[in-house]
């Protein structure tokens, strides 16, 4: 799912959003898009029984590291021209994150 999520956003949108704005551009507005697509989390924590306040705090926290990070990430694509940019610093930051035990 995850590694989906990188093409779809990364190797397809960054490019059609690059047709229309400019580099700066598309590396602000596709994490935003990547962002606003994981708040489909937030229905699955209401529908577990979480209440919608606490739902809506964690899907806004994540919407704003995944839209950070996606910053990054949509960066190396447009500065690279390669989807291995991406999947290399995910992979990086993962192994930190696990390494760190975040």
């Amino acid at each position: 799912f995850d590694s989906n999520f990188v093409f779809v956003f990364r190797a397809c949108m960054v490019p059609i959003l690059l047709g229309y704005y400019s580099p700066q551009g598309a590396v602000i507005m596709s994490p935003l898009f990547f962002g606003i697509a994981h708040f489909h989390h937030m229905i699955e924590r209401i529908r577990r029984g979480q209440d919608f306040q606490t739902a809506f705090f964690i899907s806004s926290f994540q919407f704003a590291y995944t839209t950070v990070f996606g910053m990054y990430s949509a960066f190396l694509f447009v500065r690279t021209g390669h989807l291995a940019s991406c999947v290399i610093g995910k992979s990086q930051f993962a192994q930190k994150k696990i390494l760190n035990g975040i």
